[in-house]
């Protein structure tokens, strides 16, 4: 996906549709699964490290089933959003902080920190108003600490 120069939609738009990111990390670190599956379209989808997950089901053992028991904080910024009609995309920076669940704040825990850029393309529900993530792509750009955090549940 190639991100357009000029961007087209209104500042409260392009709000709307970023809170489906922001419904997405949060729904992660506060273990939310209602909000989880508010972000994604019915067959909305999920790349990261070279897995594919598509459906509400296969998005919940991919990404919520592997993070949403351990101790995390995702923070996403520098949104670049481009609305045509009911569709979007969207671009942003996410760095993310994994440790195994109750270990957060043991001071010496091994952790797993991740920066990503996360390319989305999004659709409007125009039943609930909302904005639902179609396509999500996580493209791990560098990662400190240890991947075995993943498994520390």
């Amino acid at each position: 996906m190639t991100a357009p120069v000029k961007l087209a939609g209104s500042p409260a738009e392009k709000e709307a549709v970023a809170d489906a990111i922001y419904r997405f990390g949060l729904s992660l670190d506060t273990r939310d699964a209602e909000l989880f599956d508010s972000c994604f379209t019915d067959d909305g989808g999920i790349e990261l490290l070279g897995e594919r997950a598509t459906g509400k089901q296969q998005l919940r053992d991919l990404c919520y089933g592997r993070v949403a028991d351990l101790d995390t904080t995702h923070l996403i910024s520098n949104f670049r959003i481009n609305i045509e009609g009911s569709k979007a995309t969207l671009t942003a920076i996410a760095y993310a902080q994994h440790f195994g669940k109750g270990k957060g704040m043991v001071e010496g825990s091994k952790f797993l920190l991740t920066g990503s850029v996360y390319r989305a393309e999004l659709a409007k529900d125009t039943a609930d108003d909302i904005w639902r993530i179609k396509d999500l792509v996580i493209d791990l750009h560098w990662s400190d600490g240890d991947f075995a955090v993943m498994q520390d549940k």
